[in-house]
């Protein structure tokens, strides 16, 4: 820790007790762990307690009924899929193409077939094991050895840790669940037992990180519900994977991915898969705890996570996807649960708990165990809706939503083939929200997910759960710091607002006063998200910089400044104090004091036209930037007394045109754009300087 570090401490005396605190937790923790790993006493045998069917009237089964009844009939059609290559062990992992994943040698095939006796021996010998430590874009391969505690998150230059943990997600079972039934059902099972087998508990990359583990979880239970009739013939292997699922229930209760001084998408994760595990084994002994805690925790997040504008405090649009979908998902599920299990859950008393301080606080404080109504209260699902407005008022014409801070591609679970569908299409958050909440408005506006969303929640049309439309009159979303204009031509997302996580910026930009305008819908001024982590620290800084978006910058400064480190590749400290509002006219208005005088910015949106003033009072050479989309070449520049003029021509030969007013210098340079995590794509960004305090900028077309 940096003497820098230790004042900011020391003049904080609670965030030091939080912080010494948490130290010596984690260090206690570890020794812990350690002394139960060396002296075997980390293993439990649940077998028992791991009937695929035991106790089938409290197993909370996700999904729509009345569709599964569908799906395990025998005239159920097939959906288009990638399939063929998953057979294969080809996997598109933050890529555009296919990469294989096969381990070179091997060391649990025989553990595999020892397991797997249940399936035929002629699939099992086909069957090649994969590398599930490897970075298959890199070829960096992690240590399969090492307790999860010692995993090292950079080892080299280029190996990305997320590229192991994605494969291990298993979110690749969307292309697996509308194949030929009983070749994928085989599959999966053989998938599972050579991860469960190479991957030995609380051993290698993949148990580093409690989100992952979750997430994994999540996708395991949904594999089961899909291919339950194949898995009732294969009971050994029932019991191996339902083992091994508790075991990653035991694992994310002992490592949560708490922070008191400020929870995230991580955290909700581990609930997220804590409720998924304890729905599907009711009679497991800390099964009912870890669903009361899960529920309370999932309401408790809600308030922590979400501003009371309906946006998540990620300060990312994508992160926001990941954390509404989520609460969706979630909480789809606990209001499924059967009402004996209901009544098993009344009987729970605190005295029988582990000592879980949250448990303790809030216990069944928000939560109805009752027959009648919802188990969630009123007030989670109408800012749930309002989570699910924000997703659609976020929406562009052309269907898809910007990019506002990381994009980490991260979903919960993707349960149909993929289809090549954009990161950026967010229909299916509308379309669960229409059904949930039995929304005509968004089931319309995510009409191209209604299949997705028939297959989780489509038998919750006539719930009763209808909420008062609390969707917002004009579009800004003050507590987000984000607002959204639009017209017949043109529509427009400007972005002023905190750096998320309570302004510790662990996905948010130096975005301030950045804006995307889609005309005609088509996209010509995009923001870049970010494709790369820890894998580049370099680029990482790079894409999230004030420089890499459509703002006004200051040479040498930027608007927040992060640490040096790894620990600072997700830390954005605010200090720059933003601002953003709209007047009755819709005319709006962002500041902030990043470069030590105001940057003010207003935005006029009309008809045919988009007028930008900007003003500056810094007394540093000061640019203008413009990110342009990918599919956007710049042509026709002129300059002549401090005025700039030039042709934005999109490539389907559509035109507008650019003003700027006191700037000079124009520079047509490469530019920041990501399709998502991993795909960096080329693009082309202009910058001018703005000699003066003050300019203007009109797009016109």
């Amino acid at each position: 820790m940096t003497f820098k570090k230790m004042i900011k401490l020391l003049l904080n005396p609670k965030l030091f007790y939080i912080k010494v605190n948490r130290w010596l937790g984690n260090k206690y923790n570890s020794l812990k762990v350690r002394f139960k790993i060396k002296f075997g006493s980390h293993h439990e045998n649940i077998t028992s307690n791991c009937d695929f069917e035991q106790s089938g009237h409290l197993i909370t089964r996700p999904g729509n009924p009345h569709f599964f009844n569908k799906y395990n009939s025998d005239n159920f059609v097939n959906i288009d899929n990638d399939f063929k290559n998953i057979l294969k062990h080809r996997f598109k992992i933050f890529s555009r193409e296919h990469y294989l994943a096969n381990h070179d040698n091997p060391k649990n095939f025989r553990s595999i077939a020892k397991l797997a006796v249940e399936i035929p021996s002629v699939v099992v010998k086909k069957y090649i094991p994969i590398d599930w430590h490897r970075d298959i874009r890199s070829g960096y391969r992690w240590c399969d050895s090492l307790l999860y505690l010692d995993v090292p998150l950079i080892p080299v230059f280029g190996a990305d840790i997320k590229v192991p943990r994605e494969m291990s997600r298993f979110q690749h079972i969307g292309e697996m669940i509308f194949a030929d039934r009983q070749q994928a059902a085989d599959e999966f099972c053989l998938q599972l037992l050579d991860w469960i087998t190479a991957n030995p508990l609380k051993r290698g990359v993949n148990w580093a990180c409690t989100m992952d583990v979750a997430i994994r979880a999540v996708n395991w239970v949904w594999g089961i519900r899909f291919f339950e009739n194949e898995l009732a013939h294969y009971p050994k292997i029932g019991a191996i994977i339902s083992q091994s699922l508790i075991e990653h229930g035991r694992h994310i209760y002992d490592n949560l991915e708490y922070y008191e001084e400020c929870t995230g998408n991580h955290y909700l994760s581990n609930i997220s898969g804590l409720i998924y595990i304890s729905a599907r084994f009711p009679d497991y002994k800390d099964s009912d705890e870890w669903l009361l805690f899960g529920i309370q925790e999932l309401v408790s997040e809600m308030n922590r996570q979400v501003y009371d504008d309906g946006y998540s405090h990620e300060a990312s649009t994508h992160y926001h996807r990941l954390v509404v979908e989520i609460f969706l998902s979630t909480s789809i599920l606990v209001e499924r649960i059967p009402n004996k299990r209901r009544k098993k859950l009344n009987t729970v008393t605190i005295q029988k708990s582990s000592q879980k301080w949250q448990l303790r606080r809030n216990f069944k404080k928000d939560v109805n165990l009752q027959l009648e109504g919802t188990i969630l209260p009123s007030e989670f699902y109408e800012t749930l809706r309002l989570m699910v407005e924000c997703s659609a008022a976020l929406t562009k014409p052309n269907g898809l939503v910007p990019q506002i801070g990381d994009n980490d591609s991260a979903r919960l679970h993707k349960l149909l083939p993929s289809h090549g569908n954009s990161v950026f299409d967010h229909s299916h958050i509308m379309a669960l929200g229409g059904e949930l909440f039995n929304d005509d408005n968004l089931r319309l506006k995510g009409a191209q997910s209604k299949f997705e969303a028939d297959l989780i929640v489509g038998d919750f049309a006539n719930s009763g759960l209808n909420l008062s439309n609390k969707s917002p009159k004009k579009f800004l979303f003050d507590k987000a710091g984000i607002a959204v204009l639009s017209n017949n031509t043109a529509w427009l997302c400007i972005t002023c607002g905190s750096n998320g996580q309570n302004q510790r910026g662990g996905h948010g930009h130096n975005d301030k006063n950045s804006f995307e305008l889609n005309v005609a819908g088509y996209d010509y001024i995009v923001d870049g998200g970010c494709p790369f982590y820890t894998s580049n620290p370099q680029m990482r800084n790079a894409y999230r910089s004030s420089f890499a978006h459509s703002t006004l910058t200051v040479s040498g400064k930027e608007q927040d400044q992060w640490e040096n480190g790894i620990g600072g590749l997700f830390i954005l400290n605010q200090t720059c104090d933003p601002k953003l509002k709209m007047n009755r006219n819709g005319k709006v208005e962002g500041l902030h004091k990043g470069y030590g005088k105001k940057h003010v910015r207003t935005f006029s949106l009309y008809s045919n036209k988009l007028e930008i003033d900007d003003y500056c009072a810094a007394p540093d050479r000061k640019y203008l930037s413009f990110n342009f989309a990918p599919s956007v070449t710049v042509e026709n520049i002129l300059e002549d007394n401090r005025n700039i003029t030039a042709v934005l021509r999109h490539k389907n030969g559509k035109k507008v045109f650019l003003l700027l007013k006191g700037a000079e210098s124009p520079e047509v340079i490469n530019g920041f754009y990501s399709e998502g995590f991993g795909l960096p794509v080329t693009n082309k960004m202009l910058k001018v300087n703005m000699p003066s305090y003050s300019a203007e900028t009109v797009f016109s077309w």
